[in-house]
């Protein structure tokens, strides 16, 4: 992944070897730990602030957000703890996300919604905060993508706006 960080397939092998080690005996694999979904959510943030505009490590983060919020939502007992770490990383990853647009505008001077693939993931963390003003703010960023930004997929940015 050092040479290449766009190589989807490498993004693919580091899911598979991260989890294929942690085999449980009732599970094919155990979902990453808090801090150890912080340390690959920071890898793919990393990753992705060298070619924004690539989607392998978007979608590797987005995979890791799921499975926390996933998570969160099984774990009994603790509920509450739980939902409240998700949360708080929830609110992490969405201010990487927010760092990462910033900073790609300030140094490449291009609207980061050009980053098409850096806005579809705040729409999912968007999605999974849930709320009128994160409703707002991700129908007001999936309306962009669907009519000037990413017109070509303005089919799935309409059932994608239909959730909400």
């Amino acid at each position: 992944m050092k040479e290449d960080v766009r190589n989807n397939s490498a993004w693919n092998q580091r899911w598979f070897v991260a989890h294929r080690g942690s085999k449980s005996k009732t599970k094919s694999s155990t979902p990453f730990s808090l801090a150890r979904a912080q340390d690959e959510m920071r890898f793919a943030i990393e990753k992705a602030k060298i070619d924004p505009y690539n989607e392998s490590p978007w979608k590797y983060f987005i995979a890791i957000l799921k499975e926390q919020a996933s998570t969160s939502r099984q774990t009994i007992g603790e509920e509450d703890k739980e939902e409240e770490e998700f949360l708080k990383f929830l609110a992490l990853c969405e201010k990487e996300v927010e760092e990462t647009k910033a900073s790609f505008e300030v140094e490449s001077k291009k609207d980061g919604m050009e980053c098409i693939h850096l806005i579809a993931a705040h729409v999912d963390i968007l999605e999974m905060k849930g709320g009128e003003d994160s409703r707002a703010k991700a129908l007001g960023f999936i309306r962009s993508l669907e009519s000037r930004y990413d017109p070509i997929r303005k089919k799935y940015w309409r059932l994608r706006a239909d959730k909400f």
